[in-house]
């Protein structure tokens, strides 16, 4: 949806611009008041989890989250003080390196996967669904933000649809083969760190 009101009506006030158009300039201006505040939020969240993540990686505490945490909002910043191609271009890069990690994190996880791991494979019933829709709704949260650069695209209406479609099916593909992979592996020790705790041995 977002896509295809981004190719029709390109232009850098992204979802304000629709809000426009459809309801006026009062919905507009509401619209764009959330993402002034929202986005800061979510970035300083996300910036936040990566920083954690790092510190987890190499086995460091507070202190090195703290300073990732800091550098993973400084470096966007950064590079957008330089324009949009070279943060354009670091972002493709980093994108790129990931979703090549993940790959080969999948690939390599293949041999170690078990079938029993599945066992029992909903085992909250129906409501495991919901629960997995829930995360995968967090998880895409955030792409309407893409709607803000649609007039720097120099054929929008025929671009933007054709890039969400392939970026859907390429993140799809990555996030049901980590699914995979994670649940094959560790079965129920996949589960949260507040369900079940891993020593150091057992994660190996």
């Amino acid at each position: 949806a977002y896509a295809a009101l981004a190719g029709r009506h390109p232009d850098g006030g992204g979802v304000a611009t629709f809000a426009a158009r459809a309801f006026g300039d009062r919905t507009a201006t509401v619209v764009g008041w959330w993402f002034f505040l929202a986005v800061p939020a979510g970035t300083t969240a996300g910036a936040l989890v990566g920083g954690r993540y790092i510190a987890a990686a190499i086995g460091a505490g507070g202190h090195t989250a703290a300073v990732a945490t800091v550098l993973l909002l400084a470096l966007p910043f950064l590079g957008n003080h330089f324009g949009l191609r070279l943060s354009g271009r670091v972002q493709v890069v980093l994108v790129v390196l990931l979703v090549a990690t993940l790959g080969v994190t999948i690939v390599g996880a293949a041999p170690e996967m078990g079938t029993g791991q599945f066992t029992p494979f909903m085992p909250s019933r129906w409501t495991s669904i919901g629960h997995a829709a829930a995360l995968l709704l967090l998880a895409f949260t955030g792409w309407e933000a893409a709607c803000h650069l649609a007039a720097d695209f120099t054929h929008p209406r025929r671009q933007i649809p054709a890039v969400t479609c392939i970026t859907l099916v390429i993140v799809g593909l990555v996030y049901v083969g980590l699914a995979f992979a994670t649940v094959g592996v560790l079965g129920p020790a996949a589960d949260s760190p507040s369900h079940t705790q891993l020593s150091e041995r057992e994660f190996q």
